[in-house]
């Protein structure tokens, strides 16, 4: 819902559903103005805690980002660890502290730190610019991604039940499924 609202860019839109609906609520719907500077000013990133502050918040470290941020996070603050992970979306509070979403997740496992950091460096070194930003999409798969298991369809099965589902025949799909194949992405073009 969060990658929805606040990032999908729609072609009929023009924008964000966020950013599209953002002059209409402004004037009309008084109890949406206090929001949106939160949901327009959010963003996704990876977060290792770098402190605490006991009954008051944590201080994230956006590894991506590189920088330090304070999360008004009182009931975090007593059970995190330095060094522990979150993933997700935080929001500004207006006062120079941020919340995180509620459906951020959080890691404690060292080897996943130390790996994700490690990455990230790689990643930095092959660029001229070292802040990256990650997409709510890319965290999604990094951390809240199904797994695959030995026994699960394969892909072809999967996207062939799902176009049948949508009312293609079987012709068609075989067609779609034969040029994507064949690396043509422009088959997908009628369905998007």
């Amino acid at each position: 819902v969060e990658w929805f609202l606040l990032e999908r860019h729609s072609p009929s839109l023009r924008s964000t559903p966020i950013e599209a609906l953002h002059p209409e609520w402004i004037e009309s719907e008084a109890e949406f103005q206090p929001v949106l500077h939160p949901l327009l000013h959010s963003f996704v990133g990876i977060f290792a805690v770098h402190a605490l502050r006991p009954g008051n918040g944590l201080v994230l470290a956006d590894l991506a980002g590189l920088k330090e941020l304070i999360a008004a996070e009182p009931e975090a603050s007593v059970v995190a660890e330095a060094g522990d992970l979150i993933a997700g979306r935080i929001f500004p509070t207006g006062t120079g502290r941020f919340v995180l979403s509620s459906a951020a997740g959080y890691w404690r496992d060292e080897r996943l730190g130390q790996a994700l950091r490690r990455d990230l460096e790689a990643m930095r070194q092959a660029r001229a610019r070292k802040v990256m930003h990650v997409s709510q999409l890319e965290v999604e798969s990094l951390f809240f991604g199904a797994r695959r298991n030995a026994n699960s369809e394969d892909d072809v099965a999967l996207a062939r039940r799902f176009l049948s589902s949508a009312g293609l025949g079987s012709a068609h799909i075989d067609e779609l499924l034969e040029r994507l194949a064949r690396g043509d992405g422009s088959a997908l073009a009628p369905l998007v």
